[in-house]
Formats: C-alpha cells, sequence, structure tokens
C-alpha cells in the first residue's frame, strides 16, 4: 500500500469527521469497520478521495456550510473509496452512484446535482 501524505489536515473537525463516518457507515453496511476508511478535514479547496489507501479529505468550508453539507460531503468522499473496493469504479460512474445513493441520505443527496449536473441520470433525488 502507497503511503498518502493529507496535507493541511485541521485535527480540531477529527471527531466531526470520525462521528460522520461511523454514523454514514452503520446506515449503509455495517460489516465495514469505520477503521478501514479515515477521513480529514483540511484547509484546501477541495477534497480528495484515496481509493486503494481508503484515505479521503474534505475541505474545511463544507463543515462551515453547516452539518448537513458536511455529512454530504463526507458520504461522497466515502462512496469514492467504497465503489473502487466493490467494483473497481475510479469515476462518477453508474457504480459510484450505486454506492452513494446509498450510502448519502435521501435528504442530503440533492447537494450532488450542484457538483454533478448528470448526476440526476443516475438516481440522484433533488429537493
Amino acid at each position: 500500500m502507497n503511503k498518502v501524505n493529507i496535507r493541511k489536515k485541521l485535527p480540531y473537525y477529527q471527531k466531526d469527521i470520525d462521528k460522520a463516518i461511523i454514523n454514514l457507515l452503520l446506515s449503509y453496511d455495517k460489516r465495514i469497520k469505520p477503521t478501514t476508511i479515515k477521513g480529514f478535514v483540511v484547509d484546501a479547496i477541495r477534497g480528495h478521495a484515496h481509493f486503494k489507501e481508503g484515505i479521503f479529505s474534505v475541505p474545511e468550508w463544507s463543515i462551515n456550510k453547516g452539518y448537513d453539507h458536511f455529512t454530504y460531503y463526507v458520504a461522497h468522499e466515502m462512496a469514492h473509496i467504497i465503489s473502487y473496493r466493490k467494483y473497481k469504479a475510479q469515476n462518477h460512474d453508474k457504480d459510484f452512484y450505486r454506492v452513494f445513493i446509498k450510502i448519502c441520505p435521501l435528504r442530503l443527496q440533492h447537494y450532488e446535482l450542484e457538483y454533478i449536473k448528470r448526476s440526476k441520470l443516475y438516481g440522484v433525488k433533488e429537493k
């Protein structure tokens, strides 16, 4: 496994992201251990998922937009990791959205439409 260096970590948000990971995994698939996916809040413009390593980041602005947006963003990055593990998906394709729709709470999925317009084609619902 390659070592990933996540820069500009903001450790005071670690409890928030750990809680979001646990809650999302509990509603998605209880068999996935939360310790197999690690997330960080970072001082950056965008988040990133390192598929193979099971590590992802979300930008600080996502938590500042509110806990719902933050939870959506965490679900999005986790969907990258899980869809890679299950289907070897590396893009925003049908396999990614198969996982995203199951892991992201329905009431939060509309945020994805702001990011990727075509996500509606894969079943992402509007508000």
